[in-house]
C-alpha cells in the first residue's frame, strides 16, 4: 500500500470469485450477454470541468479499488477473476455538440445499456458526453458483478473527493484499505467450511419448509423468462413518509419491516395467499474493515410474511420485524447454499424461493442493489 492509501497494483493476478460473483457469472453464461446486470448513473455537469483532473481521479480510484479492474474467465469450467493494470485513458469523451437534448439522452441511454464482456472488460465505463462549453453529461456504468448499491455510492464519493483535491493542486488522501478485494474473497472462501453454516442451514430448512410459490396474476403464460420489464416510479408524499418513520420509531419497528408488512399484505390480497415469501437483500459487510471496499457483497435471503386475519397492521409489522432479525442472524450463508439445502421444486420460469424482492435504499446505498 502506498503513502496515499492505495493498495499496490495487483498486476495480472488470478483468483477466486466471491459466492455472489460466482452466481452472477453462471447466470451470465446461462442467459448470454445482455444489459440485465448493467448498473448505471448519469450526471448533468454544468460549469467548467477539468477533464484531465477527472481522468486522473478515475484512474486513482481504479488503482485503489481492484475489484473494478477484474475480468472473469473459466479454467476447466471453474470461474476465475483476473486483475489488470489500470487501463488509460479511464475516461472516454464523446462530442455530442451537434445533437439536440433528446438525441443526447438517447445516446447516453444506449451507452448505458451496452452489454459488458466479462472476459474482455473493462467492467466499468466512465463516459463524458461533451455538449458544449460548460455543458456535459457524465455516465458511470458498471457490471453488477463488480459493484452493489453501497459500492457504487462509495465509488462516486471517492471519485468526487479525488477530483476536488486534484483541481486544487493536491493529491487525494484516502483512508487506507485494511484489506483488498481479492484478499477478502480468499478469506471468505477459505473460511467457508460446512460446519460454519450448519446451524444457519438448519434454520433455513425449518423456516422455508413447505414454502409456497407466489402465484401473481398475469395476462399470459409463464412459459419463458426474457428479463424484459418496465419501471414504474411512484412518489410518496413527504408527509406520509415522515408519519410512517415517526410511527415506526414510536413502536421500535424498522421502516423496512413496516414496508415489507404492507407489501406482503397487498400481495396476499392479489394472490389470495396468506403466506408470502419476499426476497431481502443483505449488505454482506459484517466486518468494519470492508466498509470502504468496492465489490459485489450483496447476499439474498428470504423473508417469510405470514398473515393472520386477526392481527392489526402494526401487529403484523412487529411480527415482520422479529422475522427480519432472524434473517440477519442467519444471513451469512450464501443464497445458493440455502436453495440447495431447502431443495424447492425448480422451475426455469421462476426465481427459486421468491418472486418479489423488497429493498429500501437510503443516501448510503444509492440506487443499485
Amino acid at each position: 500500500m502506498d503513502a496515499h492509501g492505495h493498495p499496490r497494483n495487483s498486476g495480472n493476478g488470478s483468483g477466486n470469485l466471491s459466492f455472489g460473483q460466482e452466481q452472477l457469472w453462471f447466470l451470465e453464461q446461462l442467459n448470454g450477454p445482455g444489459s440485465r446486470y448493467n448498473v448505471g448513473k448519469a450526471f448533468v455537469v454544468t460549469g467548467e470541468l477539468d477533464e484531465p483532473a477527472l481522468e486522473e481521479a478515475l484512474a486513482l480510484v481504479l488503482e485503489r479499488q481492484e475489484a473494478l479492474r477484474a475480468t472473469f474467465h473459466h479454467v476447466d469450467g471453474v470461474p476465475r477473476q483476473q486483475l489488470h493494470d489500470v487501463r488509460r485513458p479511464a475516461l472516454e469523451v464523446v462530442d455530442v455538440a451537434h445533437l439536440d437534448d433528446p438525441a443526447v439522452q438517447e445516446a447516453v441511454t444506449s451507452r448505458a445499456l451496452t452489454p459488458f464482456s466479462l472476459a474482455e472488460g473493462p467492467l466499468c465505463r466512465f463516459v463524458l458526453f461533451r455538449k458544449g462549453p460548460g455543458r456535459a453529461v457524465l455516465l458511470v456504468s458498471l457490471h453488477h458483478i463488480v459493484t452493489d448499491g453501497w459500492s457504487t455510492t462509495l465509488l462516486l464519493r471517492e471519485v468526487s473527493e479525488a477530483y476536488a483535491a486534484l483541481v486544487h493542486g493536491r493529491r487525494p488522501e484516502f483512508a487506507p484499505l485494511p484489506v483488498t478485494w481479492s484478499a477478502h474473497v480468499d478469506r471468505l472462501r477459505t473460511g467457508a467450511e460446512p460446519d460454519e453454516w450448519a446451524e444457519q442451514l438448519a434454520f433455513w430448512r425449518t423456516q422455508l419448509a413447505d414454502l409456497p410459490a407466489l402465484e401473481l396474476p398475469a395476462d399470459g403464460s409463464r412459459d419463458r423468462t426474457t428479463g424484459a420489464g418496465h419501471v414504474l416510479v411512484v412518489a410518496l408524499e413527504a408527509q406520509l413518509v415522515r408519519s410512517l418513520r415517526q410511527r415506526c420509531a414510536e413502536r421500535h419497528t424498522s421502516l423496512f419491516a413496516a414496508l415489507a408488512g404492507a407489501l406482503g399484505l397487498v400481495l396476499a390480497r392479489y394472490t389470495n395467499q396468506p403466506d408470502v415469501p419476499l426476497g431481502m437483500p443483505l449488505l454482506g459487510r459484517p466486518d468494519p474493515d470492508l466498509e470502504h471496499l468496492v465489490g459485489y457483497f450483496i447476499n439474498m435471503a428470504v423473508l417469510r410474511v405470514a398473515l393472520d386475519g386477526e392481527a392489526t397492521f402494526w401487529q403484523l409489522a412487529d411480527q415482520v420485524s422479529e422475522s427480519v432479525l432472524d434473517v440477519y442472524e442467519n444471513g451469512d450463508v450464501p443464497f445458493h447454499r440455502v436453495v440447495e439445502a431447502v431443495a424447492p421444486h425448480r422451475d426455469a420460469t421462476r426465481n427459486p424461493l421468491f418472486q418479489v424482492s423488497l429493498q429500501v435504499l437510503d443516501r448510503h446505498t444509492g440506487g443499485a442493489g
